[in-house]
């Protein structure tokens, strides 16, 4: 039985318990939020088997390793290197003091201030990761948190309510369950915060709803990941490495590559490569692999199945990757669709416009480098940007001109696992950084501090006010010099 959707009072009724308890307790200490880190880390290693299950039951076919890795593992490293940090991220910074402050001893600082209630708003491709990352981060940072997983993976999300709902008061963090309607309600609350990870045509939704209350939102959308392979590369390299960024999760992947420039004298060598690469992965064929993961719903299936059929029909080359055995699909063939390359696909088609997210890969060629660089700068600013090739000119020329949220060379996805780099996106596929130590800066209030060292330094300063005589008063002086200064900078403006 399905657990209840939680109602608009109930999600109001939470905030206001959580803004409540924020104002009679103030924020958490570093210890309380370590151990609400070190809660969220035994109960991830103590429910590993439980939450697999879960993720497999939804998806029907999904690797069990691959939930292990891309979910579980990726979850426990954020809540680690949160926990391993958050006493160095909470540190004061000291900051320069401008003149003419600087000459009577003041100071200035960044501190990092919890927000406060953070909402976030997370996706069924990756159910456990992308609920529990930015998590990490609110907890590090001292906030409360109001979580919403995706109704698409119900058996997840009711396992994670379960679970967080049990650790945590109500007033520290909270899993809300429902459909659409929930995260619009949420999305409209008066939060301090909100994660958003989702389609670019729901961000914009989203960002709207927090626009209201002006919520600030950090929106991580995906889009259409490009691939350029470089001169002179392995062929069989690149298409390996392309290969197990698109077939992981079966191309449900916010990063997963979209499309593919290749040398136009090469193209031939790239689709042998890859549909050798396939029969190499999957011996027994990609539609009858345990090691394959299924689409989400037969409706996502017949999707994709559409946009195959589309570029068919408009004379495209087709290239369906089944792996070792051709075989029908065993099972549910509704959510299986294999690999699949689609060359010569022309900008108007579906496959060309929207964000694939699943197995399939336009294959294009170019005849320049500046030509497939220039196509890219066209387009909606991607979420990623993949450079494969040994050329470091190339490599350096081109990560100069695509501007993307992340960037992996010489693989694909890689980029996501770093827990040390910023993740995000820029433009259409998203704004704000999640993720380590830029999580935490991005769900604190990084709040400035000037202090003054006391009055005895109140005859100097008492020259910054009126009446303002030029001859003795600071702030004429310090005008004077800073004047004369830009006249005879290389830089200045005069």
């Amino acid at each position: 039985m399905a657990a209840p959707e939680t109602s608009t009072a109930e999600l109001q009724r939470l905030l206001e318990v959580q803004k409540a308890a924020r104002r009679t307790k103030g924020p958490p200490s570093i210890r309380e939020r370590e151990r609400r880190l070190d809660v969220m880390i035994q109960l991830l290693l103590a429910n590993q088997e439980r939450l697999v299950a879960c993720v497999t039951g939804d998806f029907g076919v999904r690797p069990a390793e691959v939930t292990k890795f891309a979910d579980i593992l990726m979850a426990l490293e954020a809540f680690k290197t949160a926990r391993h940090h958050v006493r160095g991220w909470c540190k004061a910074e000291r900051r320069r003091v401008d003149f003419p402050f600087n000459t009577v001893g003041a100071s200035n600082c960044v501190e990092y201030q919890p927000k406060g209630v953070v909402g976030i708003i997370a996706p069924w491709n990756y159910p456990i990761m992308l609920l529990l990352t930015p998590m990490a981060s609110a907890l590090a940072a001292g906030d409360s948190i109001l979580l919403k997983p995706s109704e698409l993976a119900p058996r997840t999300a009711e396992l994670m309510a379960q679970l967080i709902n049990e650790a945590f008061a109500e007033s520290v963090a909270r899993v809300v369950l429902g459909g659409p309607a929930v995260s619009s309600a949420l999305a409209s609350l008066d939060l301090d915060h909100l994660v958003f990870t989702g389609s670019t045509r729901v961000g914009k939704l989203v960002a709207q709803a927090c626009a209201a209350n002006l919520v600030p939102c950090t929106l991580e959308l995906g889009g259409k990941c490009p691939v350029i392979i470089g001169t002179r590369a392995r062929m069989r390299a690149c298409a390996k490495r392309i290969a197990h960024g698109k077939i992981l999760n079966s191309g449900q992947t916010c990063l997963a590559p979209d499309y593919v420039f290749v040398e136009e004298g090469r193209l031939d060598e790239f689709v042998q490569a890859f549909e050798a690469v396939i029969a190499e992965m999957f011996p027994v064929g990609v539609m009858n692999s345990g090691d394959y993961a299924s689409v989400i719903s037969p409706h996502h299936g017949d999707r994709l199945r559409a946009l195959v059929a589309e570029a068919r029909r408009s004379g495209c080359r087709i290239v369906e990757c089944r792996g070792g055995d051709a075989a029908e699909a065993r099972g549910d063939a509704a959510r299986r669709v294999a690999p699949t390359l689609i060359c010569g696909a022309s900008d108007d088609l579906r496959v060309s416009a929207e964000e694939l997210f699943g197995p399939l890969l336009v294959v294009r060629p170019y005849v320049k480098l500046g030509d497939a660089v220039q196509y890219i700068k066209a387009r909606p600013k991607p979420l990623a940007f993949y450079y494969l090739g040994p050329d470091r000119r190339e490599e350096r020329r081109a990560l100069d001109l695509i501007s993307s949220g992340g960037a992996t060379v010489n693989d694909t996805i890689m980029h996501v696992g770093q827990e040390d780099l910023p993740f995000g996106g820029v433009g259409a596929s998203g704004s704000g950084r999640t993720r380590g130590r830029d999580g935490f800066r991005e769900l604190s209030n990084c709040r400035g501090v000037h202090r003054q060292v006391g009055l005895w330094a109140q005859r100097v300063l008492d020259g910054l006010y009126p009446p303002y005589d030029r001859a003795a008063n600071v702030v004429g002086v310090y005008l004077w010099l800073k004047m004369r200064a830009l006249r005879t900078s290389r830089c200045g403006v005069m």
